[in-house]
Order: structure tokens, then sequence, then C-alpha cells
């Protein structure tokens, strides 16, 4: 009876516990994939923004020089 019982324990381990730790395993690994696209494509927005910051930068600089000039006018 003893025996049996851990025939049965075993084979609920090997059906039941073994796959979810192997689903556990291969669902992390895409997370760590995802996780690094994801940051990749966030790395390459923040760079165009940053880009656009700069450019807006320059307007407002130009803006206000433009400004200046039509205050020394007056």
């Amino acid at each position: 009876m003893v025996r049996l019982g851990l025939i049965i324990a075993a084979l609920g381990l090997c059906f039941t516990i073994l796959p979810m730790v192997r689903d556990w395993i291969f669902n992390w690994q895409y997370d760590v994939k995802d996780t690094i696209i994801t940051l990749k494509e966030n790395k390459l927005k923040i760079e165009s923004l940053e880009k656009d910051v700069d450019k807006l930068k320059e307007q407002i600089h130009t803006l206000e020089l433009q400004s200046n000039n039509r205050n020394k006018g007056r």
C-alpha cells in the first residue's frame, strides 16, 4: 500500500508540479526578452524626444532673439 502511495505521489509530481515549473521557466525567459525589447523601444523614444526638446529650445531661442530685435526697434 505504501509503495502504491509513493508511485501515485511520484506520478502526481511528474504530471503536475514539473510541468508548472517548466512553464514558469519558459514564461520567465519570454518575460525577460519582452522586457529587453521594451527597454530598447523606450530608449529610442527617449532619444527622439530629447532631439525634439533640443529643436524646441532652438526655436525658443530664435523667437526670443526676434522679440528682442523688435523691442530694440521701438
